[in-house]
């Protein structure tokens, strides 16, 4: 996925509102690309957190280490458009909200992040753990940050979303039930200082 953001404002703990432009390849076929406009809002209070897509409480926060407890959207799903051939005659599978706990270590040599979310909503009722690692790197304006993350999901997570269920199967799309699994995801966030107001 692709995430383009704006934003206007000095940098800090608050940041002014913005927006993502957010465009993803979906994993189900003859969906194709979809975008959505997601609203940019950025606050790291003392004992709370508020981001694009998860809203969440610090239990600690002392130095390199941080623990959070929070809420987080799950963007998965079949298309809120058209539905393509390949969907015809499923069951809508839905997005959801996750709960979720985090555990984080800051350190000169990277940030190493361990995550379990669980279906807060009871819509797919999986779970989800991750393990990450990321680097910040500044150079003047520049502002980069390579990120790698390990997702070992449930098979309840996967057979919601990617299963194909035995009244839902036909002669081109088989019955399909895909089990817990292992994803990686590699990520490069960046941002250039167009001046020290942008």
């Amino acid at each position: 996925s692709v995430a383009i953001m704006m934003s206007a404002g000095n940098t800090g703990i608050d940041e002014p509102p913005g927006a993502i432009i957010r465009s993803e390849r979906s994993a189900y076929k003859g969906v194709g690309y979809s975008q959505d406009l997601v609203p940019l809002y950025l606050y790291e209070g003392k004992r709370f957190f508020l981001h694009p897509t998860r809203a969440g409480l610090k239990l600690s926060d002392e130095g390199r280490h941080r623990v959070d407890l929070f809420l987080d959207f799950r963007f998965e799903g079949f298309p809120a458009g058209p539905i393509p051939a390949s969907l015809a005659g499923m069951q809508a599978r839905e997005s959801s909200t996750d709960l979720g706990v985090s555990y984080a270590y800051r350190a000169a040599w990277g940030n190493l992040k361990a995550e379990f979310l669980r279906d807060a909503l009871n819509v797919n009722h999986g779970e989800e753990l991750r393990f990450g690692y990321s680097y910040d790197w500044n150079s003047g304006r520049w502002h980069l940050r390579p990120a790698i993350t390990l997702m070992l999901r449930s098979a309840r997570l996967n057979n919601y979303y990617y299963g194909v269920r035995p009244e839902e199967a036909t002669a081109d799309r088989p019955q399909y039930m895909p089990g817990a699994g292992t994803d990686a995801w590699l990520g490069l966030y960046g941002y250039y200082d167009l001046s020290r107001g942008w």
